[in-house]
């Protein structure tokens, strides 16, 4: 039996402005590669064979997705244009480094391209902000734009988490890197 990771969200509507942001880890696991398959193992030590086809299944690592939307009014919050983005084991380093370490005026981006290993290759891509304008003191502003060539305008949203805020999901992340790894 597996149990699942709980939510982390940060709701950041109660005066109409800013907007949630929740931070959803996905554990380790295998899956089979046919496309009409879709079958995953959550409990196996070693690459079973897929149950439906018989292919031996491939492993993918955790990831934490994050979903982040902004506000239509007070707490009313627009998750039909949120942006969802898995974060991997290297961005989930860079973001430790950032929230633990810091420094006023300082940025991170991580920028992420769903096609880039096929033909939709910088069709969508989506850029990951955190930055401190005034220290960790006060706590870091957490955006995350998606540029679609489908779409005239990119969609960008944005919300600020406090010191505390900041320290809880520093710590959630390092406790989630070793069960993404399966360590």
């Amino acid at each position: 039996m597996t149990i699942t990771p709980l939510q982390l969200a940060f709701y950041k509507g109660s005066g109409g402005k800013n907007g949630a942001i929740q931070f959803s880890p996905q554990l380790p696991h295998y899956y089979c590669a046919r496309m009409e398959c879709k079958e995953k193992d959550w409990n196996s030590l070693f690459p079973p064979e897929c149950p439906k086809c018989g292919d031996k299944m491939k492993s993918r690592e955790g990831a934490l997705f994050v979903e982040i939307a902004s506000t239509r009014g007070v707490n009313d919050y627009d998750w039909t244009s949120k942006i969802r983005m898995a974060l991997n084991q290297q961005d989930l380093g860079k973001i430790l480094v950032m929230l633990e370490s810091g420094k006023e005026g300082e940025e991170l981006k991580i920028t992420h391209d769903p096609g880039a290993a096929g033909p939709n290759k910088g069709k969508v891509y989506k850029i990951m902000t955190i930055s401190s304008p005034k220290g960790l003191t006060a706590g870091v502003f957490i955006s995350v734009t998606m540029r679609d060539a489908a779409l005239d305008t990119p969609i960008t949203h944005r919300v600020p988490l406090s010191r505390d805020e900041t320290r809880v999901l520093s710590t959630c992340i390092r406790s989630f890197i070793p069960k993404a790894l399966n360590w």
